[in-house]
């Protein structure tokens, strides 16, 4: 195994291996600067490994390569390893950032689970620091992909300046927060015209009907999503000693059930 310095000594990354394939692995500090892209390097070239997520107070990546692929980019046998800050964190006041809001160039920092900032992805968000933490609002539209498809039932559609966002809330750790209203969530609702309506149950049925076999496979990961969420926040329930966390794990578990329970009704 071969160990290599990242970030002036403060981080690491390690290369192992195995079986004609490279496994690497590296941490860094959480500087709260941003989001970092990660490089194997050699003599001829380099390869990117990833990008560094939040997990345990540091910042963490995985990544398994194989050795032809490594040797077309030129970073095999390697000399070395970067670490190279891709996004910035956003500055409060940005030119287009509603009142209150700042752009987040890197949501997935803010991720209290590297489940959360996986899905977060690589795109920028608008922040919103609040009493009990902290809100991200994410780009809508009906034509994209929903936005961290994991907490879709914990988030609300909002307008600003003229541009749809969903909404979601967090406590200051980065684990996500129950709306307070939960009838607004937009797990039953659309976009049609530039207004926020609800949909009635003959046009659910109808949409479920012209469902491709990818979103019905994208419906039935989440629902095992769901029902995995449910079960650890259920376990943690019972087991949690400390009183003022059980009822939290409790409304959590309460809440991916009904999640797992509505999704179920869609897919029958």
């Amino acid at each position: 195994m071969e160990r290599f310095s990242l970030a002036g000594g403060q981080g690491w990354l390690t290369v192992e291996e195995s079986g004609g394939r490279a496994r690497c692995a590296a941490e860094l500090p959480e500087d709260g600067k941003g989001l970092y892209k990660g490089y194997l390097c050699g003599t001829g070239g380099r390869a990117l490994l990833g990008t560094f997520l939040p997990e345990d107070g540091r910042l963490k990546l995985r990544r398994t390569l194989s050795l032809d692929e490594l040797r077309r980019q030129g970073a095999w046998p390697p000399t070395g390893a970067r670490a190279e800050l891709a996004f910035s964190a956003g500055s409060p006041g940005g030119p287009h950032s509603p009142e209150g809001w700042h752009w987040e160039e890197a949501p997935a920092r803010r991720m209290g689970e590297p489940l959360l900032a996986r899905a977060a992805g690589g795109g920028r968000a608008l922040y919103r620091p609040e009493p009990e933490g902290f809100s991200l609002a994410f780009p809508y539209a009906e034509t994209r992909a929903f936005p961290l498809t994991p907490l879709f039932c914990f988030a609300r559609v909002e307008r600003m300046n003229g541009e749809f966002y969903a909404v979601f809330p967090f406590w200051s750790g980065g684990c996500p927060r129950l709306p307070h209203k939960p009838a607004q969530a937009v797990s039953y609702t659309h976009l049609r015209g530039g207004k926020l309506l609800g949909q009635t149950k003959q046009r659910r049925r109808r949409a479920m009907a012209n469902l491709t076999t990818k979103e019905l496979t994208a419906l039935s990961d989440q629902l095992n999503f769901e029902k995995t969420l449910y079960c650890k926040y259920q376990e943690a329930a019972q087991e949690c000693t400390e009183e003022d966390l059980k009822p939290c794990f409790q409304q959590y578990a309460d809440q991916h059930r009904q999640n797992y329970d509505c999704l179920l009704g869609y897919l029958k």
